[in-house]
């Protein structure tokens, strides 16, 4: 039944950051906080529950989301930083470069 899941990747083109972010939210919510709060303590899950917080509620602007600190979080070596953690650190690296480039971040 799985093993036909469509791929998100394919809707990333033409999607904007929100809806990015919250895919990412909803399909990988808890191993993002799992991987942020064994990386950075309860500050870490704290950074990532606000985030989270931050992209579910529709009049953040997107600019203002902290998604470097989220990457700069899981990007530190640590012995139990793992695939899924680079996996995420890359989505969360899209979902940056869409905001950069989208032409009125406000409208998204």
């Amino acid at each position: 039944m799985f093993d036909f899941t469509p791929d998100p990747t394919d809707a990333q083109e033409t999607a904007s950051p929100r809806i990015l972010a919250l895919g990412l939210i909803a399909r990988s919510s808890a191993r993002l906080r799992l991987g942020a709060s064994r990386l950075g303590g309860d500050a870490g899950m704290a950074l990532i529950c606000a985030l989270s917080d931050m992209i579910i509620d529709a009049t953040v602007d997107p600019l203002h989301w902290p998604i470097d600190e989220a990457i700069a979080l899981l990007r530190q070596p640590a012995p139990s930083r793992d695939a899924q953690v680079d996996r995420l650190v890359g989505q969360l690296e899209r979902i940056r470069e869409r905001i950069g480039s989208a032409p009125d971040a406000r409208a998204v």
